[in-house]
């Protein structure tokens, strides 16, 4: 399985591996990452606070 470890919290949409997703029932948007194929990562989701995200 090839993972990709070469994104951070500043990566810039590309819309391949580096996506925004809004989050099921809310308007609430999240930057989520393709850590391996079929696996994403949505860190934003997981912190009390929202992540600086700079896009």
């Amino acid at each position: 399985m090839k993972i990709n470890d070469d994104l951070n919290i500043n990566s810039p949409v590309d819309n391949k591996n580096v996506v925004i997703v809004r989050a099921r029932k809310t308007n609430i948007f999240f930057k989520a990452f393709q850590v391996a194929p079929n696996i994403w990562v949505a860190p934003e989701r997981y912190y009390g606070e929202p992540l600086n995200i700079s896009d």
